[in-house]
């Protein structure tokens, strides 16, 4: 199964016009293999062009067949309807140009599809710390850990530390290296439990105040790119009865952790789209595969690119669209920096633009 990850940003307006675009895919196990992975390929660059929609896929190979049925459903939701105008095999490679609708408003709707900015970070990885209350907490932390996994977000168990550090639990320890564990962000969740005696109607009730917080740090750089707190205004506070302790925080874990969840996708989705988009003309490519390894090589390699698609391919040449905080020359400066497997001169530069060849 290849797993689709579609971002975008809000677009009011239901259809756009057709847009024509053009998909490739190496021919593997056979040409009609090829062909429907192609077709599926300029579906993709169809939204793509028409509403800037970022495109991270994985792929899997099963009985040596790849299967596309899980991007067909969730593309066919987007694509309204296409015709195709063109097919052709070169090099190896098949190529086909479709004309194709985009239906705008399903892109953007829900929170699957904000959700899935957390996939276009190349699955990060959490770790959840947590301090206070123990079997309040405990239900925070069951509820967080069950949203995040729900997205298919990655998780590591804290227990994995535990042998090192016997510490983890009892909060933030910044001597503790939590990318060598992977680790990509740390979720410092705390709870405040407040004992109270209620007089109602001449007797004394037991009720508990909740109060929760919950901070979003980077493991690289310690720093916090989201808090979240219950309630959002300390006035605002419920008192839950003793007795309803258990399922009444099951349910504020729920929405806290959704809450969260959502202004960490929002903290990202303005990071990705806070970029200068620049043009980069690769030339003397000898192969489809070729231009996909590199634009994965950029990826990985160079830092603040927010997204990277290829606008176009044709016979050895692509043009790669990039959104990089720091524009043309900031790419320039990192690849040059950091180029160690490609042979590649820089032909000319413009303010936005740039072309490459490989040697």
């Amino acid at each position: 199964m290849k797993l689709l990850i579609i971002i975008a940003s809000f677009i009011s307006t239901l259809y756009s016009n057709s847009v024509i675009v053009e998909g490739y895919a190496p021919i593997i196990t056979s040409k009609q293999t090829a062909e429907k992975q192609a077709l599926l390929d300029a579906k993709l660059r169809a939204i793509e062009m028409e509403i800037g929609v970022f495109v991270k896929s994985t792929t899997q190979v099963e009985d040596y067949e790849i299967k596309y049925d899980y991007i067909e459903e969730r593309i066919e939701g987007y694509v309204s309807n296409y015709s195709v105008l063109e097919k052709d095999i070169v090099d190896d490679t098949f190529q086909i140009k479709i004309k194709a609708k985009v239906k705008r408003g399903k892109i953007y709707k829900d929170m699957d599809n904000l959700i899935s900015l957390l996939n276009y970070k190349k699955k990060p990885k959490f770790i959840i710390i947590s301090d206070g209350d123990q079997l309040i907490t405990s239900s925070f932390e069951s509820s967080l850990k069950r949203t995040l996994l729900k997205y298919k977000i990655d998780m590591v168990d804290k227990n994995t530390l535990k042998n090192s550090y016997h510490n983890v639990s009892s909060g933030l320890n910044k001597n503790i290296p939590y990318k060598r564990y992977g680790i990509d962000y740390i979720i410092v969740l705390k709870i405040v439990k407040q004992e109270l005696d209620i007089n109602y109607k001449g007797m004394i009730h037991k009720a508990v105040n909740l109060i929760a917080t919950a901070d979003v740090i980077d493991a690289s750089t310690f720093e916090i790119i989201v808090s979240s707190k219950y309630p959002d205004n300390i006035n605002d506070n419920v008192s839950i009865p003793q007795s309803q302790l258990i399922q009444e925080s099951q349910i504020i874990a729920n929405k806290f952790s959704k809450n969260l969840l959502i202004s960490v996708a929002d903290q990202w989705k303005d990071n990705m789209y806070n970029g200068e988009n620049i043009l980069v003309n690769v030339k003397g490519l000898k192969s489809y595969k070729l231009q996909e390894e590199l634009k994965d090589y950029f990826k990985e390699n160079i830092t603040d690119i927010k997204t990277i698609y290829t606008k176009d391919y044709n016979k050895g040449e692509a043009i790669y669209v990039i959104s990089i905080k720091g524009g043309i020359d900031k790419f320039l400066d990192e690849f040059i920096m950091c180029n160690d497997k490609y042979s590649i001169e820089i032909e000319n530069k413009d303010t936005n633009k740039c072309t490459l060849k490989i040697n």
